[in-house]
């Protein structure tokens, strides 16, 4: 077998040539060698930071959740509390609402029973209601008599009685003296000034000075308000069908209106005239039992307003 050897062979220049190639290639692979290493480290780094912070990340995203959730939990516990608290409120005012509707329920109702028991209402009033005998001249000389009732009303300074003005006056003879007697009590009285209302069948005995009666405070309570049919009313008077000693009452309705008078079903006998018409309702005066003139005949229904 024939073997065949080459050899390369080169000239000085040639060499020159092949030994700076050489080495600038020597110093391109140390470069890149170089070059490779310092971007691995760099990116050994940036992964190990990488790592770090994607590890602090999830730490502060676990922190955060925990801080939200907490203030989930706390928020709904304290809405939950919120809406108690205001539920609480709310049924606490309607209890207080409801307890002040019974109270004034209870305050109505009792004012009712109280102005609705008849006998208390006669025992209250009957001090108020008086006897009045007053004495008018007659056209031929003689003396009238007529026999009614009153009812007082008291100032500082001054004991008033209200009555009709047909009761101190008739035919235009004003009378000249009225006696007034308590059957109750051993008061009697004599009248001082008498005063007549235009227009009306109303008039007033004035005592002109102040006089303690028994049972008897302070101004009469007048109903500030019209009665409407059907409201109970208690006449207070002393007819002359009735006792001598006593006050006699009767009890009725307001049955319509005539006028400027009540009607009513209650009874009124001559001698109620200027007697107590008293609203059981309003436990108040609502007018005065009078008449209508016809003839002499005294109506048996009729209540003067006030």
């Amino acid at each position: 077998m024939t073997k065949f050897k080459f050899k390369l062979r080169l000239n000085k220049k040639e060499k020159f040539l092949a030994s700076i190639f050489g080495g600038v290639l020597l110093l391109l692979i140390l470069g890149i060698s170089l070059g490779y290493f310092s971007l691995h480290k760099q990116y050994t780094e940036l992964t190990v930071q990488k790592n770090n912070l994607s590890k602090q990340v999830d730490e502060i995203e676990n922190i955060v959740t925990i801080l939200v959730s907490g203030n989930e939990e706390l928020s709904a516990k304290l809405q939950e509390e919120k809406d108690k608290r205001l539920l609480a409120e709310k049924d606490a005012t309607a209890y207080s609402q409801k307890i002040s509707s019974l109270e004034k329920n209870v305050l109505s109702q009792q004012a009712t029973l109280d102005s609705s028991d008849i006998t208390k209402l006669i025992k209250e009033w009957s001090p108020r209601v008086a006897k009045i005998t007053c004495d008018r001249p007659k056209t031929d000389g003689g003396v009238s008599t007529s026999k009614a009732s009153g009812v007082v009303t008291l100032t500082n300074s001054n004991t008033q009685f209200l009555t009709n003005k047909h009761v101190l006056e008739a035919s235009g003879q004003v009378a000249t003296k009225c006696n007034i007697s308590f059957p109750n009590n051993d008061i009697k009285l004599t009248s001082e000034t008498l005063f007549l209302v235009a227009d009306s069948d109303l008039g007033y005995i004035n005592m002109n000075k102040y006089v303690l009666l028994p049972g008897v405070v302070g101004e009469v309570n007048k109903c500030k308000n019209k009665p409407t049919i059907g409201d109970q009313v208690v006449i207070l008077g002393y007819p002359s069908v009735g006792s001598d000693n006593s006050v006699t009452a009767t009890e009725g309705i307001i049955s319509g209106f005539d006028d400027d008078y009540y009607i009513t079903s209650a009874k009124i006998e001559r001698g109620n005239s200027g007697g107590a018409a008293i609203s059981v309702k309003g436990n108040c005066l609502l007018g005065l039992p009078t008449m209508v003139v016809a003839g002499q005949v005294e109506s048996l229904a009729r209540i003067l307003p006030l």
